[in-house]
C-alpha cells in the first residue's frame, strides 16, 4: 500500500509499507513521468542495497528513503550533493538531541561526524549511510538519494562498528525524520545555489571525522596510507602522503 503522507518544504512525500528498495521504487516512479523532486520512505524494505551494492540491513522502525531531485547545477556538480545529503542528516540528528523526540533535550549529547565520503558517525560509529545515484530519464538528468539510518537496530556485519539512535534515547518516526531532513537538505541546497560549494564544504570538514589524522584510504586496486587535509572544491578526499598529495575520488576510509 502506497499513501501520500504530505509535502515537507513543496516535496511530495509518498511512504510504503513495504518495497525492495526505495531508491529502485524512486526510479520506476520516474521511469513512469513522476516528476522531481519527491520522498519515497517505506517501513519495511527487503533489498536495500549501498555502495558497491552491499546489502543494507534494517529493521521495521528504521530509516530508509530515497529522495529523486533534479540539482539547479550542472551535472558536474552532482557528486557534491552527497555533502549536502550528509549535512542534512547531521544537522537532523543534531536537531533531535537538542530538542529530543519528547520534547526534552538530552543531558548528555553525542558526538555527531561526517565520514568521508557518505557515512554519519555517533560517537565514531556508523549511524546512517547515503547512496547517490545518477537517473537520466527522457534526457533530463537527476539525482536519487538513498539514506539509510539506523534507529532502532544495527548491522552486526560491518567493516567497522556501527550504533543505532535508541541507544542514545532517541526514538524519532520515520515521518518526523523525513520532514527534517527535507527541511534541512533545502536549506544546504539554497546555501550551495547562493553561494556556491565553499560553505558546504568549510560546514562538512567542521565536522568530518579524523581530519588532520593518519587514515587508511583502501581503493580497488590498492591501499593507501596518510594524513586527512580535507576536501577540494571538488569533493574530492586530500590525502598527504610520502609521496605527496594524493586526491581520491572514490575508496573506503579506515582510521
Amino acid at each position: 500500500m502506497t499513501s501520500l503522507a504530505g509535502q515537507s518544504n513543496d516535496i511530495p512525500i509518498y511512504i510504503l509499507d513495504e518495497c525492495g528498495s526505495t531508491s529502485q521504487e524512486v526510479k520506476k516512479r520516474a521511469e513512469k513521468g513522476t516528476a522531481a523532486p519527491f520522498w519515497v520512505i517505506t517501513r519495511r524494505q527487503s533489498a536495500g542495497y549501498g555502495r558497491r551494492s552491499r546489502a543494507w540491513q534494517m529493521q521495521e522502525g528504521d530509516f530508509a528513503g530515497s529522495l529523486y531531485f533534479a540539482p539547479p547545477q550542472t551535472s558536474d556538480h552532482y557528486g557534491q550533493y552527497s555533502f549536502i545529503s550528509a549535512l542534512s542528516v547531521l544537522t537532523t540528528l543534531e536537531d533531535y538531541f537538542h530538542e529530543g523526540t519528547g520534547g526534552e533535550p538530552l543531558t548528555n549529547t553525542p558526538s555527531l561526524e561526517c565520514k568521508w565520503p557518505n557515512d554519519i558517525l555517533l560517537n565514531q560509529k556508523k549511524v546512517c549511510g547515503i547512496l547517490l545515484e545518477l537517473i537520466n530519464e527522457n534526457n533530463k538528468p537527476a539525482l536519487c538519494i538513498g539514506i539509510g539510518i539506523n534507529i532502532i537496530s544495527k548491522p552486526t556485519d560491518t567493516p567497522y562498528p556501527a550504533t543505532h539512535l535508541k541507544e542514545h534515547q532517541l526514538l524519532p518516526t520515520i515521518e518526523n525524520m523525513t520532514e527534517k531532513l527535507s527541511k534541512n537538505f533545502m536549506f544546504w541546497t539554497t546555501q550551495f545555489s547562493l553561494k556556491g560549494f565553499l560553505p558546504i564544504r568549510n560546514a562538512w570538514c567542521e565536522k568530518a571525522a579524523n581530519i588532520g589524522n593518519k587514515i587508511e584510504v583502501r581503493l580497488h586496486d590498492k591501499t593507501l596510507h596518510g594524513t586527512f587535509e580535507g576536501i577540494d572544491e571538488h569533493g574530492n578526499l586530500q590525502l598527504k602522503t610520502k609521496t605527496g598529495m594524493q586526491l581520491i575520488t572514490a575508496g573506503d576510509v579506515f582510521f
